[in-house]
């Protein structure tokens, strides 16, 4: 892997890391890459990089030790937020908007498997803002349906039910697929000892 290929991939990787430490670690990484190639020469360069290994890999650990930036979580917050608001299979009065059939079963689905990657990806604590907010915009949609249309959205035992699964289910999920990706990557590091 060339080393701009090498630093552009590790600068993509790194995004939700804080601005300050993705800039010192961009930097470290860079004044290795020219220690390397003043020593080595290209040889030098390839092997370092062949030793820091995939950037995604590499850029996962420094956000596993720095954890996320604040703009990432606000990302994540909306992604969910809406996300979830669309996954009700209730009206979606705020924008009178009924959808058909499978489009909100989708965007649920969509909403698990991107729950569980972030969860799984990034950790504990995205995973339980993205749940969180999942289950905020899933609740939002179904009360706000309520309080619009009350006359023509019934809710039954069966919504408040999903209601209420939903709002400990979406939070739970990314909480545990967040913390076991934890303790995956912890016992790497220590197997790497």
């Amino acid at each position: 892997m060339m080393e701009k290929d090498f630093l552009l991939k590790l600068r993509f990787h790194t995004l939700p890391l804080p601005r300050r430490i993705r800039k010192e670690v961009l930097r470290e990484i860079d004044s290795h890459l020219k220690e390397a190639r003043a020593s080595a020469g290209e040889v030098g360069v390839d092997r370092t990089i062949r030793r820091f290994g995939d950037p995604s890999r590499l850029a996962l650990n420094y956000i596993r030790i720095w954890g996320v930036s604040i703009s990432f979580l606000l990302f994540l917050s909306l992604v969910g937020f809406v996300l979830g608001a669309f996954s009700s299979p209730v009206k979606i009065s705020y924008l009178g908007y009924s959808p058909h059939h499978p489009f909100p079963i989708i965007l649920y689905a969509l909403l698990i498997i991107l729950l569980i990657w972030v969860g799984y990806r990034y950790g504990l604590t995205p995973g339980v803002v993205l749940g969180l907010m999942a289950s905020i915009g899933y609740s939002f949609n179904v009360i706000l349906s309520y309080n619009v249309y009350g006359e023509w959205t019934i809710i039954t035992n069966a919504t408040i039910l999903t209601l209420a699964i939903n709002a400990i289910l979406l939070p739970l999920t990314g909480a545990i697929v967040g913390h076991i990706s934890e303790r995956i990557w912890e016992l790497s590091m220590e197997d790497r000892g």
